[in-house]
């Protein structure tokens, strides 16, 4: 019986130990990334600015790792106006491998971020009104931003 068990044991052990290490090894790099992608993302504000013939607005938006946001939009007109306006949201990743954000702004509704590149200093997105897992086609249009 002492032999059977010593067997077993033998070669068990092995077996395991290369288990446990495939189980590890098929993990970290899946954490890894969405550990990347979310200290990035939430690590800085967000900033991006559009001229117009009449003023110019400039975006900001902070993602928090709770799944909550705050964005500030500041437009200056020409005329020497400003207009303040901000808005809380929440926010998830839309799927598995962290590049979709299902953005939720209080007021105007879903909006969908699907990430380009992301750095700490730079994020590029294609913005849409549709989760793009579900609808492929759907219209989008691009977005840079840099950390602020």
């Amino acid at each position: 019986m002492k032999n059977l068990q010593s067997l077993i044991l033998k070669r068990l052990f092995p077996l395991l130990i290369i288990l446990i290490g495939f189980a590890m090894q098929g993990c970290s790099t899946d954490d890894e990334y969405r550990d990347i992608t979310l200290i990035n993302l939430t690590s800085v504000t967000w900033v991006s600015g559009a001229e117009f013939p009449d003023r110019v607005s400039t975006e900001y938006w902070d993602f928090y790792p709770d799944g909550t946001g705050y964005y500030e939009l500041v437009t200056e007109y020409w005329d020497g106006g400003i207009d303040t306006s901000s808005y809380n949201f929440v926010w998830e990743f839309t799927d598995y491998d962290f590049n979709t954000i299902a953005i939720n702004v209080s007021g105007f509704g879903w909006e969908y971020w699907t990430i380009d590149y992301l750095n700490p200093d730079n994020l590029g997105v294609y913005i849409s009104d549709s989760d793009p897992s579900y609808y492929p086609n759907v219209n989008t249009y691009y977005q840079e931003f840099y950390a602020y």
